[in-house]
């Protein structure tokens, strides 16, 4: 049974009032959103959008009409903006960066991927984690 790559693209946003505590704001870079960056690196904000578009890419069989190995590789990239970017306001001192962008390739082995990002200011970063982890 011979398998084919798949696109996937997902969006995700976050709007919550002006009164709500600090624990609901989004955090924006790393695994979760937009790999590239650091874990929250793109900073916190009460309204966000972030997306991920992946083309997933499965390694044939070995052998002809054999199974094939439970390895893909993958091409994707994320993108995200919290408050300051979506409203056109320039970032705060505090939380320099507002939105990012990142493009990379990885590869899934069974419930494991290994994910390698550049992010847009031209740093690569490594991921690795549980497939379904991450964003995209």
């Amino acid at each position: 049974m011979a398998r084919t790559g798949r696109v996937s693209a997902t969006a995700r946003g976050k709007l919550a009032s002006g009164g709500a505590p600090a624990y609901e704001a989004e955090r924006l870079g790393g695994d979760g959103s937009v790999r590239g960056y650091e874990s929250g690196e793109l900073g916190a904000g009460l309204a966000t959008l972030s997306g991920s578009v992946s083309l997933v890419l499965p390694l044939p069989a070995r052998v002809p009409g054999g199974p094939p190995p439970p390895v893909s590789f993958v091409l994707f990239a994320d993108a995200g903006a919290r408050d300051e970017a979506l409203a056109g306001r320039k970032p705060s001192s505090s939380q320099p960066l507002a939105s990012g962008a990142s493009v990379g390739y990885g590869l899934r082995f069974g419930p494991i991927r290994f994910d390698v990002a550049h992010n847009a200011r031209g740093e690569r970063m490594t991921h690795v984690g549980l497939v379904g982890d991450e964003f995209g």
